[in-house]
């Protein structure tokens, strides 16, 4: 199975999701796309990541982005 290839596209993404602790969010988040090809489900998960680490408000960030609760920290 190409997946379980270390060097494998995908893998080193769906690696990344499993490092952070967020694996179960994108999933919930993902359920049901179906993607037309490895670059094109590397692209959406690290779209994902992306958008999590940066937009996504987090409750232990009082439902703050990470982006705008560094802002906030800064003030």
């Amino acid at each position: 199975h190409l997946a379980a290839l270390p060097e494998h596209p995908l893998k080193v993404a769906t690696d990344r999701l499993h490092q952070a602790g967020i694996e179960g969010t994108f999933y919930s988040d993902t359920k049901g796309t179906i993607f037309c090809g490895i670059e094109e489900a590397k692209s959406i998960i690290e779209d994902w990541i992306r958008e999590y680490n940066t937009d996504r408000p987090h409750q232990e960030l009082g439902y703050h982005s990470p982006v705008s609760y560094k802002e906030k920290l800064a003030a």
